[in-house]
């Protein structure tokens, strides 16, 4: 997750020190600079309806060209491998590639991107032209912090800003300070749908349970689950590379919905390391080995192999709201989602 900090009653960080209070009241929703480009474009989403932000989330006319980002680093910046693990796994999921600046690609790129070391967390949104700044601080020296803040560059927003938020979120406003409840606006007029999978929790774009806490209390709870844990600390979600792809159009998405691999395999080296999130249905599908969700086939089958696919674009947001194992909906599931129930 990108870079939050816990507030007293008087707005102030508890843990600022580098983030200076300047540089904070200059900063939208958090983490996000202001500029007369991103005021403008705000002010249009909010008495527009269709055109003002797209079906995904991402601003309008904010794309890099060809999902080209040039990139270098500031003297002195001391996070590259962090910077490099999260180029990779753009690398891996999009089609969209970060690539080592230099005069040319930055020219036809029209702007680049400087990883510096700022005053906490923080970047523009979408592509500005000329040299614009991704800020990872102290404290920001994490590969999902480097990838939230990235794709705020590559034009996104953040997703509790969405219109239907409060049909999945709550927002505790007694435990943020009243001048910083503008961090938790909604700032769109149309209903808001992510490519049709709803509204994603488990995105690396969602800000956590204590985002702007006054109080250590939780200003954000889910309506399902208060127990559930908002947003990641590990890297794009399935709805985030679902959201990249189609906004970059990309040449496909197959890597969200692929019927599992004959071997028993992690798809990603990462998933050594999140055995403990195994009841996620993502996890427990790209992370067999570690999850221990291995089949094994039969010798001789005597009937035609069952194909593992989901049959509706839904079956992920719907086994994110527990129907795989509900009463009303587990027969539907059973039949429909098997991919995402994981009965394969």
């Amino acid at each position: 997750m990108d870079c939050i900090y816990r507030v007293n009653k008087n707005g102030v960080a508890e843990n600022e020190d580098a983030f200076s209070t300047k540089i904070r009241q200059e900063l939208f929703e958090g983490d996000i600079v202001w500029t007369k480009k991103l005021k403008a474009q705000l002010s249009e989403m909010r008495t527009r309806s269709q055109n003002g932000m797209d079906a995904f989330d991402a601003i309008n006319n904010g794309a890099w060209r060809n999902g080209i980002v040039p990139y270098r680093f500031a003297n002195g910046f001391s996070y590259k491998s962090v910077v490099s693990q999260a180029i990779s796994e753009y690398r891996q999921k999009t089609c969209i590639k970060f690539v080592p600046y230099t005069r040319e690609n930055a020219r036809t790129a029209g702007g680049y991107v400087e990883f510096m070391h700022g005053g906490g967390c923080y970047s523009m949104i979408g592509r500005q032209g000329g040299r614009q700044q991704i800020s990872l601080g102290n404290g920001c020296g994490y590969k999902a912090t480097a990838i939230h803040e990235m794709m705020h560059a590559l034009g996104w927003f953040h997703e509790q800003s969405r219109r239907d938020r409060d049909s999945y979120i709550t927002i505790n406003w007694n435990s943020i300070p009243k001048k910083l409840w503008y961090n938790f606006e909604k700032y769109r007029q149309s209903q808001a749908s992510t490519l049709g999978a709803g509204y994603d929790k488990r995105s690396v774009m969602h800000y956590g349970n204590y985002a702007f806490s006054t109080n250590r209390q939780k200003t954000i709870v889910s309506k399902s689950n208060p127990s559930e844990t908002l947003g990641n600390r590990v890297g794009l979600s399935t709805i985030d590379v679902q959201q990249l792809n189609k906004y970059y159009k990309c040449g496909g998405t197959t890597v969200i919905t692929a019927a599992p691999p004959k071997s028993c395999k992690n798809l990603y080296e990462f998933c050594t390391s999140l055995s403990r999130w195994c009841r996620n249905n993502w996890v427990s599908i790209n992370c067999k080995a570690t999850c221990n969700k291995c089949v094994k086939p039969t010798k001789k089958p005597t009937k035609k192999p069952r194909v593992c696919v989901n049959k509706n674009s839904n079956c992920n947001y719907w086994a994110r709201r527990s129907y795989c194992t509900h009463r009303t909906y587990k027969t539907f599931m059973a039949r429909n989602c098997k991919l995402a129930c994981s009965l394969c």
